[in-house]
């Protein structure tokens, strides 16, 4: 098998040919599209001989495109006996596929002409097939197009190891299902391991192991399974063994022997980069979901249609029989694959999306520690305030004590009051009159002392209810705030007080 001829070629052929002694020749190479007219005209063995004829086309362009002249399309599906919607088959995104048989005026089945293109995804592939199948010449033609070129080698391998398949009809649709589903499943795998990255780096929900909060919980540690038919014996012994957590946690000692180097959880927790990592699987597992639909209904109708050719030949032809039995084990795998991927696929769109809950809940308990934070530094703002309206009441207290004595002080010192003794007019004996206190002083006292007291009585009383106003005016507000607290509070903080009795 000659691989250097069609290395740097537009497109790739195989051509196989079965002996009257059951030996089997094959050629491949490839043709540019210049002489790919010549070529479909010209076969290398000739038109008389060949039974399987194949013609492949890489992805080179834009997956809407043909990638090659439309004469030249015209001639590969005449030369080949395509069905005239292999065209709009190719062209499709969604995915389609599509069986169309065609009998003599006997009924009995002369042609099976068969489209198939699976839905785009960059990531797993654009494969189409158009194929003819002549059931009086036992000969196939097709064409694959959109193929990775990395899976041409394997097709290649399966057709030239069974050439006795080649003839049949749903041999090459079945090959091509088997590489398609297994380039399916390994970028399941590749996400697979992305979204268990994710959980590893985020410390929350590692599929397939037991938080380690479930420790502290007694109804997580059922006992150990005893068969119903032990002894006394056996019985005792399996009494006396660990509970399956208590060897989970001495399992789980060396992490390094359970994680590899690449998935150590990391110390901090960036909440965005991995909100945004986490939305970029939700479209991934999307289309994934929809070429896995695509591959269990696919997978059915080449059963289907492999199970009807079987019972079809079975009474004339025990041998083909045979054949497309072994076609029918070649899908057996690849079908129950796909009924199994679909579920685990349904597990990673849950693990997604309970990872995004989660982190969404870690923002929202972060914001609400800082929002308590800045309660309390709201409460000491206010104890300072209350502390300096204290010490301004302390001033206005002592402004009141001096008030009422300033006031009389201001009042009596008025110049309408004369207090010359005699009632000597001050300007006469101001020169004479020796200075002395008056009589009258205690005029200042009478009104003065009862002022200043009826003063502080009143101040007094004004304070206690101020401060009862206060106090209820607090609690009530205790009382709102811890009602509000109360009924938002959330699952973080439950898990805080559990490692908090954890570590008591």
């Amino acid at each position: 098998m000659d691989r250097d001829n069609f290395v740097d070629t537009r497109a790739r052929f195989l051509e196989v040919i079965i002996h009257e002694d059951g030996t089997s020749d094959s050629m491949t190479g490839g043709v540019g599209t210049d002489h790919l007219i010549d070529w479909l005209a010209n076969p290398f063995y000739g038109r008389q001989t060949m039974i399987f004829r194949l013609l492949y086309f890489s992805m080179h362009q834009h997956p809407f495109q043909l990638g090659m002249p439309r004469e030249v399309w015209h001639s590969i599906s005449e030369t080949l006996g395509l069905h005239p919607s292999t065209e709009q088959a190719v062209l499709d995104n969604n995915g389609n596929f599509a069986v169309y048989p065609s009998k003599n005026l006997a009924g009995e089945l002369e042609q099976i002409k068969l489209v198939m293109k699976v839905p785009n995804k960059v990531h797993v592939g654009f494969d189409a097939l158009s194929l003819s199948h002549d059931s009086c010449s036992r000969t196939v033609s097709a064409m694959v197009h959109g193929m990775d070129e990395h899976d041409w080698p394997d097709l290649l391998k399966q057709v030239t190891e069974n050439p006795h398949l080649a003839l049949l009809p749903t041999f090459l649709p079945s090959v091509l299902f088997a590489i398609h589903h297994l380039r399916v499943l390994q970028y399941r795998a590749f996400l697979d391991d992305k979204i268990f990255t994710t959980e590893i780096q985020t410390g929350y929900g590692i599929a397939g192991r037991a938080p380690a909060e479930l420790e502290l919980l007694e109804e997580f540690q059922p006992p150990p399974r005893i068969s119903p038919t032990v002894t006394g014996h056996s019985r005792d012994r399996a009494t006396r063994s660990k509970s399956w957590m208590y060897r989970l946690k001495q399992r789980d000692q060396p992490q390094a022997a359970f994680f590899p180097h690449s998935y150590q959880p990391v110390p901090h927790r960036d909440f965005e980069t991995y909100l945004k990592r986490l939305h970029l699987f939700h479209p991934e597992l999307a289309c994934l979901s929809v070429v896995m639909r695509f591959c269990q209904e696919y997978g059915q109708f080449l059963v289907k249609l492999t199970t009807e050719q079987m019972e079809r030949v079975s009474a004339a032809d025990s041998k083909m029989a045979m054949h497309y039995e072994e076609v029918l084990h070649l899908l057996q795998l690849p079908c129950s694959q796909s009924f199994t991927a679909l579920s685990q696929l349904q597990s990673l769109k849950d693990r997604v999306q309970s990872q995004t809950t989660l982190i969404f809940s870690l923002i929202s308990q972060d914001e609400n520690r800082i929002s308590r934070l800045v309660a309390e530094d709201s409460a000491r703002i206010a104890a300072a305030a209350k502390r300096d309206s204290a010490a301004m009441k302390a001033i206005a207290f002592v402004t009141m004590l001096f008030l009422p004595a300033t006031f009389v002080a201001a009042f009596l010192s008025m110049p309408f009051v004369d207090w010359n003794d005699g009632g000597t007019p001050a300007g006469d004996n101001e020169s004479n009159s020796p200075t002395k206190t008056t009589p009258l002083v205690w005029i200042y006292w009478a009104i003065t002392g009862p002022l200043t007291v009826s003063l502080l009585v009143g101040w007094r009383i004004w304070w206690k209810y101020e401060a009862r106003s206060a106090d209820e005016e607090g609690e009530r507000a205790s009382r709102e705030s811890k009602a509000r607290l109360d009924g938002t509070r959330t699952f973080s903080s439950v898990s805080d007080d559990a490692e908090g009795k954890k570590d008591v």
